[in-house]
């Protein structure tokens, strides 16, 4: 089973900012996993502004619409678990964490059959 817990890719109005690193855990091989990641980046890039998941890029030029995102890094296995940071300009709305969740969630389960996914503060 895959476990998004739900401060991942959210805002966090305490801090004034969005949670836009995740990590995930498990029991799993980390190579693998990073690999899902990485080949899933344009995947997070195709999710626009108001949280709608594009089927490519000339979908969203079509449409007249930009990624929520500028950036997503390279998965990075660390101590914590595989790491991704996708930039969102410190805010990630609502409908745009949604999709990205979604995402997320989708990427994983064709590659592991259980991981729990956390959010990394900013401060982490």
């Amino acid at each position: 089973m895959i476990s998004i817990d739900p401060d991942v890719l959210t805002y966090n109005d305490e801090l004034g900012c969005s949670f836009e690193t995740f990590a995930v855990t498990g029991n799993f091989e980390p190579a693998v996993v990073a690999a899902a990641l990485d080949a899933a980046a344009d995947r997070f890039m195709l999710v626009d502004e108001a949280g709608t998941m594009h089927p490519d890029f000339a979908s969203m030029e079509s449409a007249g619409v930009i990624s929520a995102a500028s950036y997503v890094s390279d998965a990075e296995v660390t101590e914590r678990g595989v790491e991704v940071y996708i930039d969102c300009q410190g805010g990630i709305e609502d409908p745009v964490g949604v999709a990205l969740r979604h995402a997320l969630a989708g990427v994983l389960e064709d590659v592991v059959s259980d991981a729990r996914v956390v959010a990394v503060g900013p401060e982490e």
